[in-house]
């Protein structure tokens, strides 16, 4: 897939630790058929499989799937990120990075953001949830330098169990 003729907005959205009660609220909060696709980036072990797939389909009737190299994304469609790899999307299409065995990528959510401001341009939107460490920060800077909107998870009385990467994030002057 090389061009789309119909353009609709790319959800990215980024979370780890508390990140599923996050997640909950939010798709719980999206019905119907929205019109936009969501990519899940979390901080996965890369010794544990991952559920998040499963436990995600709860809470949204949308199709939710574990993205596999060369993946078209659909709108109305939530996919979710692999462990031990990272994400770029090129003209629509996820692509899966696998780490070169000599480090672990830390910044997972950074790297798919970036990517993702820089194929989507304003159609591109980052979500930063719950989660340790910056992670989300120099990606949506990618995104809003593109057009895109962001959105972090509020520090309120609802807000994340771990703030750092929203507060990252609001502290950056990047969030809409």
């Amino acid at each position: 897939m090389t061009a789309r003729s119909t353009r609709f907005p790319i959800v990215g959205i980024g979370a780890s630790a508390g990140g599923i009660p996050a997640m909950e609220g939010l798709f719980k909060g999206v019905t119907g058929q929205p019109g936009m696709a969501f990519v899940i980036i979390t901080h996965l072990s890369p010794n544990r499989e991952s559920l998040l797939h499963e436990v995600v389909s709860r809470y949204t009737e949308m199709p939710v799937s574990v993205v596999e190299d060369g993946t078209v994304v659909q709108p109305d469609h939530v996919y979710v990120m692999p462990q031990n790899v990272t994400l770029a999307i090129e003209s629509g299409v996820l692509h899966l990075r696998r780490p070169n065995g000599l480090t672990q990528e830390r910044k997972p959510i950074d790297i798919f953001f970036s990517a993702l401001g820089e194929d989507q341009g304003e159609y591109a939107v980052g979500v930063i949830l719950s989660g340790g460490d910056s992670d989300g920060t120099l990606g949506a800077k990618a995104i809003k330098e593109r057009g895109g909107f962001i959105v972090a998870q509020a520090p309120d009385g609802y807000g994340p169990r771990n703030p750092d990467m929203p507060q990252s994030a609001i502290a950056s002057g990047l969030v809409d």
